[in-house]
């Protein structure tokens, strides 16, 4: 019994370290035997290493580990960047999940529908394909949507929108003015204002870095927040992305002309 459970242990981890994440932001941990394990995050409790795998767990003795190499590189793609409630810029996908978590937060896979109010373990499905998660909650007592978007290939969230829909017209007025004092209070005075016949967007710059709009339609209002840099980041990783899947199609099919 003891011999099948360490074989089936043996086998997750060897799936594990096949689909492990690339992202630059990982954490390596080295073993005695010379395995290397690629995780969103490393800790150490109670004498285990434990590794965190695209929202699987699994933990070696610390005798067994050689070395951890954490990359220190998380904490400074997030000093600069945006803040919103318990989000921030920079967040990787395994510490979006886990806030979530923590927070008991209805975190979902943009496209998938749920009328749950609890954070739901299916979202670990989601966790190394999606660029796209929300959660729909209640922000200054009225129903609201979060939006969160996350870099490609790295994972990491580069911009956030809270959007307040279904307004009556004297609701989007004072929603306005109620989002545009508090945004003020933060980050200084407007920068910029585009007015069109049916909509308005309302710019905050606190920096070269984060930008803030607040963008007014008839019925609804969105406060984005972007954080610049990490969008760079976004649109090289697509390129890259892009050509590489060029590349595959051109490999397999030109012989077909």
């Amino acid at each position: 019994m003891l011999f099948s459970q360490l074989r089936y242990q043996f086998f997750i981890i060897c799936i594990l370290l096949c689909l492990g994440p690339r992202s630059s932001l990982a954490d390596v941990v080295i073993l005695n035997n010379g395995n290397r394990i690629t995780a969103n995050k490393t800790w150490v409790k109670q004498g285990r290493v434990f590794c965190s795998i695209n929202g699987q767990i699994i933990s070696f003795d610390s005798n067994d580990v050689l070395e951890i190499k954490q990359n220190k590189a998380r904490e400074k793609v997030k000093k600069g960047g945006f803040k919103f409630d318990i989000w921030q810029s920079g967040m990787d996908v395994e510490e979006i999940i886990l806030t979530a978590r923590q927070h008991d937060i209805p975190l979902l896979n943009y496209g998938i529908i749920s009328i749950s109010k609890r954070f739901n373990p299916v979202i670990y499905k989601y966790a190394k394909k999606t660029t796209h998660f929300y959660y729909r909650t209640k922000i200054l007592g009225r129903h609201a949507t979060v939006d969160l978007f996350l870099t490609p290939r790295s994972k990491v969230l580069h911009t956030l929108s809270v959007s307040f829909n279904g307004l009556l017209a004297g609701q989007t007025k004072e929603m306005t003015d109620r989002l545009s004092g508090i945004l003020s209070s933060k980050y200084g005075p407007v920068r910029k204002i585009d007015r069109q016949l049916f909509w308005q967007i309302r710019t905050w710059q606190p920096n070269s870095r984060i930008s803030v709009e607040l963008k007014w339609v008839t019925g609804s209002l969105t406060v984005t927040y972007k954080d610049n840099r990490l969008i760079e980041l976004k649109e090289s990783e697509s390129k890259r992305i892009k050509h590489r899947r060029i590349q595959k199609y051109l490999t397999k099919d030109k012989h077909k002309f």
